[in-house]
Formats: C-alpha cells, sequence, structure tokens
C-alpha cells in the first residue's frame, strides 16, 4: 500500500523525516511554489496560507533553507494582545526600519506604529480598536515612513478573543506602493 507523503502527522514524531511529495522535491519548496503562483496572480490568502504551511514543513529540516526566490513585498506579523509584543518576519521588519532579529524576538507594537505615516496613525488606531473591541477581521492601507522612504501598505489580519478579550492577531501586509497612484 503507498503511504500518504504526510502520514507523519498521525504520528507523536511530526518531524522524524522531512514529508515529500514528490522524489525530490520537499513539500516545503512545493508550498513556496505554490505561494509565489498565488502571489503573482494577487491571490494573498492562499499565498499567505502556503508560506506558513511552507514554514512548518522547514521545520523538519536540518539543512538550511534557500528563500532567495520568495516574494520579498509579503510580510507577517503576529501580535500576543496580552503582552502587547509583535513578532514580525524580515521582510515586515524591514518595512517598518526593524531589525529582523528584534522583530522575530518581539517588539512592543508601539515601536511599529511609530513608524506609521503621521496621517495615517489615526486610522490605523481606529480599525485596530475596533477589531480588538469584538474580534473578527482586520483590513486596512496605510504609509509607513522608515529608512528615509514612505511606503504604502495593504494589511489583513484577524483578532482573535477568549472570553471577550483580544488574545492574539496574526496577520499579513504587502507593500502595496507600486499599485497606489503618485500624490
Amino acid at each position: 500500500m503507498k503511504q500518504h507523503a504526510l502520514s507523519t502527522a498521525s504520528t507523536n514524531l511530526p518531524c522524524e523525516s522531512h514529508p515529500r511529495i514528490f522524489k525530490s522535491k520537499p513539500v516545503g519548496d512545493i508550498c513556496l511554489d505554490v505561494a509565489k503562483f498565488a502571489g503573482d496572480r494577487d491571490c494573498r490568502t492562499l499565498e499567505y496560507l502556503m508560506k506558513v504551511a511552507a514554514a512548518e514543513a522547514y521545520e523538519c529540516l536540518d539543512a538550511p533553507i534557500d528563500t532567495s526566490f520568495q516574494v520579498k513585498s509579503f510580510g507577517m506579523w503576529d501580535w500576543d494582545v496580552s503582552s502587547n509584543l509583535a513578532y514580525v518576519d524580515p521582510t515586515t521588519a524591514g518595512l517598518f526600519g526593524i531589525d529582523p532579529q528584534l522583530g522575530a524576538q518581539g517588539l512592543d507594537l508601539g515601536e511599529f506604529i511609530g513608524n506609521i505615516h503621521p496621517d495615517d496613525v489615526a486610522g490605523f488606531c481606529a480599525a485596530l480598536r475596533a477589531v480588538t473591541l469584538h474580534g473578527g477581521n482586520f483590513e486596512t492601507r496605510y504609509r509607513v515612513v522608515a529608512n528615509d522612504d514612505v511606503r504604502w501598505v495593504y494589511a489583513k489580519g484577524a483578532c482573535f478573543m477568549s472570553k471577550g478579550t483580544p488574545t492574539r492577531f496574526p496577520g499579513t501586509l504587502v507593500d502595496v506602493s507600486d499599485m497606489m497612484l503618485p500624490g
């Protein structure tokens, strides 16, 4: 009987060997291929999910990951609302002018808000407040000022609640500067 490529998920040892679908390509690489395909077609949710799947698959690898072909304008964050720490990937850190290592360790959300364009802070904070009151989806556009540059960002996430209190708020962002009209 042919063993399913993801059968290791049913054991207590999810990383006993890195899963493969094809003989020569790890699942993580396939997920990144699909993420790039989805990104090229503006399917941002699928792109995000496939990058998350790739990250989980790569946790099983001993060799370093070649991410040279990854989309550089697509980032992810995870805000632990109770501690007010935002954990971000290197792309998000770069957009906000934050050291990627510090971003991975978690920084106070105010560190990121401090880099939002002054004209956009009130709108961003209002959208953030609205979704943290009841949970649900978050979606907004704003400008980030960092590294002597102004970039337009489209952000989308979801705030999760526990007993009426916001707990986690993961999401994605995309640098949409090239799509914005000048002025």
